[in-house]
This record gives structure tokens, C-alpha cells and sequence, in this order.
């Protein structure tokens, strides 16, 4: 008979924590370019929870590069004090870092529930930051 037993290395493994809708004050951990499934440019930024009951959740949003879905992009960018008029060259490395408020809101997608990001806002003075 086979043993049951099975070694198992979770170095480096985090736990997935679903941030719960409302406002959060996070921080940008990665911004990376990929493809959507139809095959056009997006922008995927990840979201971390930096205070509160959620603090080190991750929320995913992704910010297609196509001309009708940029006034999310340029949301974000305004959130974060980047430059977002006119014609702009977007250094991906300079988002991470950066910090701002998010609206987040819960949706079905493909039988699953997923955090969105409804809305990026400028932190205020009052809005407490921990990094």
C-alpha cells in the first residue's frame, strides 16, 4: 500500500484574504502589462490593504489600454499624483510604491466572488497611512 503521507514546502506561500467592500487605504504592490482573453493591452495593478481589519489583503484590478476604458487608468494615475494629461510615457515601476484609497465592492465573475475597484481617490490628510 502507498504511504499517505506527502512533504510539502509553503516557504514563500501567503494566504489569500479577500478584502470586504467599503473604503481601504492601500498601497501599490506590482503593476504589470498583459493581455486580456480578447487579446488587448491592460495594465494589472495589485492592491494591498495597508490598515484595518483587512490589512495585507490584495485586491487585482486591471486597467485596459484601450481609448474607451482609459478614464480608469487616468482615475488611478490622479489618485496617485502621476501625470495623466495629454501625452503620457507610463514607467509601470514608478506606480509601485505609491498609495491611495480604493472603494471596493464585491461582483460574481465566471461562478466566483471577486473584490473590484469600484473607485481610486487621492488619500486625504486625515486618512491615516501604515506602511
Amino acid at each position: 500500500m502507498a504511504s499517505k503521507k506527502v512533504r510539502v514546502d509553503f516557504t514563500g506561500v501567503e494566504n489569500y484574504v479577500r478584502a470586504s467592500e467599503g473604503q481601504h487605504v492601500v498601497k501599490i504592490v506590482a503593476a504589470e502589462m498583459k493581455s486580456s482573453q480578447g487579446g488587448n493591452d491592460m495594465i494589472v495593478v495589485t492592491f494591498e490593504v495597508t490598515k484595518g481589519s483587512d490589512k495585507g489583503a490584495r485586491v487585482f484590478e486591471n486597467y485596459p489600454l484601450q481609448d474607451n476604458a482609459l478614464w480608469k487608468l487616468k482615475g488611478l494615475l490622479q489618485a496617485i499624483g502621476m501625470k495623466c494629461d495629454g501625452k503620457v510615457q507610463l514607467d509601470l515601476d514608478k506606480l509601485v510604491g505609491k498609495v491611495c484609497l480604493i472603494e471596493v465592492i464585491h461582483e460574481d465573475f465566471e461562478g466566483k466572488t471577486r473584490a473590484k475597484v469600484q473607485e481610486c481617490r487621492k488619500l486625504a490628510a486625515s486618512d491615516d497611512y501604515e506602511d
